[in-house]
């Protein structure tokens, strides 16, 4: 099992997609299969960090959990998760039609 902490891997403030990719590069060449990603001091989480971290998390193989996640950094997380899986409606003169995003 490896801890690692957020703020001391990257920074307290969490802007850009590509950082997430590259801390995940990182992350899945760790011998480690279990590794705990301590949130301790994260102050800001972008949107496209979020959605990039919750991608990177889903296609990862290492059993990943998270600690002290501060709670507006799991509010932008669960906003995250939950905005790509919302229909949009299409509407035509004939007909409308619901198309799922998943």
């Amino acid at each position: 099992m490896k801890k690692i902490l957020l703020k001391k891997a990257i920074s307290s403030h969490l802007f850009l997609r590509q950082t997430a990719v590259n801390f995940f590069k990182k992350i899945n060449k760790l011998k480690d299969s279990e590794i705990i990603i301590d949130f301790k001091g994260i102050q800001f989480m972008s949107r496209s960090f979020a959605h990039e971290y919750l991608q990177q998390t889903a296609k990862s193989k290492k059993n990943i959990k998270e600690l002290n996640v501060p709670t507006d950094i799991k509010k932008m997380l669960n906003y995250v998760q939950h905005a790509q899986a919302k229909p949009i409606i299409i509407t035509s003169r004939e007909k409308v039609e619901i198309v799922a995003l998943s």
